[in-house]
């Protein structure tokens, strides 16, 4: 994909993707990087810091995504000015490197995520038809409430998307060409994917939070839709693990 892009204009990029930018006049580009080792450091008052796993719920949304490209990601002038100000107040915090400096910065960034997954989330429900005509909606539903099973029984979801009960599993099967449990079942298996990768929690406590039943029902359905139990994975994963 390319993309045109001016003065306050932003891009959202996973780990796995490749990118390069083409300048035509002198520019000024801030990256922002958001690594394990950082977030997940002791800080000196530990009720305002955030927790890993917390970062990566917002951060899971954020990359899987529909409207990521979907551009430009903040649409309304007024998140646009506070996220400009969050920025400012990031890199000044960060440089200027004073007593809770760091505590600040990461509250600050975790208010910009928590902006762009609203802005996402918002997205979605008005501009989310693929190119095969696929309405990815439902999609954006069932990532953004992964955590919360009741939100993904069909009850909930023919009555949130206003399709029968009796039809939605067809309806679904149709659009995307899965059944939609096993949809599920793959989407929690790549989440635990990026966990085993990023972060530190361990095989019990990624199968307690995508729900599976016990550690040894997390093996086992990892290692059916994978073909690596998920300890080999992390062993033999990601080399930008750090």
């Amino acid at each position: 994909m390319e993309f045109h892009f001016q003065s306050g204009d932003f891009f959202l990029l996973t780990p796995k993707e490749h990118y390069s930018l083409e300048l035509h006049e002198k520019s000024k580009i801030h990256f922002i990087k958001f690594q394990k080792v950082y977030f997940n450091q002791p800080q000196q008052n530990v009720d305002v810091a955030f927790q890993l796993d917390a970062w990566f719920s917002k951060l899971e949304y954020i990359f899987n995504s529909y409207s990521r490209t979907n551009l430009p990601i903040i649409k309304t002038e007024s998140d646009k000015k506070t996220f400009e100000h969050l920025i400012s107040i990031t890199i000044e915090e960060y440089f200027k490197g004073q007593a809770y400096c760091k505590i600040v910065v990461q509250n600050t960034l975790f208010s910009l995520l928590s902006i762009i997954a609203r802005n996402l989330q918002e997205n979605s429900l008005s501009a989310n038809i693929s190119a095969k005509g696929q309405d990815k909606s439902i999609l954006e539903h069932i990532h953004f409430n992964i955590y919360e099973n009741e939100k993904l029984t069909i009850a909930h979801l023919s009555a949130r998307f206003h399709i029968s009960k009796n039809y939605f599993g067809s309806y679904f099967k149709k659009q995307y060409g899965i059944a939609i449990k096993q949809y599920i079942l793959n989407y929690k298996i790549a989440l635990a994917e990026e966990k085993l990768t990023f972060t530190d929690l361990s095989l019990s406590e990624i199968a307690y939070q995508l729900d599976f039943s016990d550690l040894q029902h997390f093996n086992k359905t990892f290692q059916k839709i994978r073909g690596i139990l998920p300890n080999d994975f992390r062993k033999n994963g990601n080399p930008q693990k750090d």
